[in-house]
């Protein structure tokens, strides 16, 4: 089951200065704005007869996920770090590694089993914590020609 979330970022970025192969560290961080509107989602799994038979099921065996989110708008905290490779052409690279916190839970999930006549109950809350690899590749700054003063 997966719900969908809009992220904005705001962060601020520390760049130090480059070494002798124009590679240079950077660390930031910030806070970012997640929202989400979107409905209750659940997800019934009945296990297959082949899988029943695997794994020495009786067949009212059953698995029911229930995920809930109501409309939410909550605050994140992240950080990041990583380097950045200024080119030749003066074009960069840039490979950061990032996690993100969030404070507040975002949606709860329940679920409910039977395996081979005993039920089982597991509830959990997502708090929307994740980390992740960023590549990057920033184009060549375009400068526009700068006329001259048009004088009378």
């Amino acid at each position: 089951v997966g719900l969908g979330t809009a992220s904005i970022p705001a962060t601020l970025i520390w760049n130090f200065n480059p070494n002798c192969r124009n590679v240079r560290w950077f660390v930031g961080g910030g806070l970012s704005l997640v929202t989400h509107n979107d409905k209750n989602r659940t997800k019934n799994v009945q296990p297959g007869l082949d899988d029943q038979q695997a794994l020495g099921l009786n067949g009212s065996d059953y698995l029911t996920q229930t995920v809930s989110s109501s409309s939410f708008m909550v605050v994140n905290g992240h950080l990041m770090g990583g380097l950045e490779k200024i080119t030749k052409r003066n074009t960069m690279w840039s490979l950061a590694l990032w996690v993100n916190r969030g404070f507040t839970p975002v949606a709860t999930s329940t679920v409910n089993y039977s395996v081979n006549g005993v039920l089982y109950n597991h509830s959990f809350k997502n708090y929307n914590n994740y980390g992740g690899v960023t590549l990057t590749y920033y184009f060549k700054n375009f400068k526009g020609k700068v006329k001259p003063a048009a004088t009378k």
